[in-house]
């Protein structure tokens, strides 16, 4: 479950994308996966694969998790974009061609 996306640019040549992802996952058993990343037009989808480990007795609370994710945007042109993980969404805008 995700709780917040959060698109922080960094101010530099070229500039650099980290987005913040906060939420919990469904119990004690399941684990992140590697996000994977990908992009349609000006939107940029970010996946959080989820594994659960089998015949274990796990916790029923929700778990928390915080991570950020670089995005490459080198070849982005000028505008803005939408980044999108697990259904809520946050906007950056580029100034200048990356």
């Amino acid at each position: 479950y995700v709780d917040e996306v959060r698109a922080l640019l960094e101010k530099s040549l070229p500039a650099k994308l980290a987005v913040q992802i906060r939420g919990s996952l469904a119990d004690g058993c399941t684990h992140l996966g590697e996000p994977t990343v990908t992009r349609q037009r000006r939107t940029i989808h970010i996946a959080l694969p989820a594994t659960r480990d089998r015949d274990k007795v796990c916790t029923q609370a929700l778990v928390p998790f915080d991570i950020a994710v670089p995005v490459s945007i080198t070849g982005f042109a000028s505008g803005t974009y939408t980044v999108e993980a697990g259904g809520k969404t946050d906007t950056f805008t580029l100034q200048q061609d990356n």
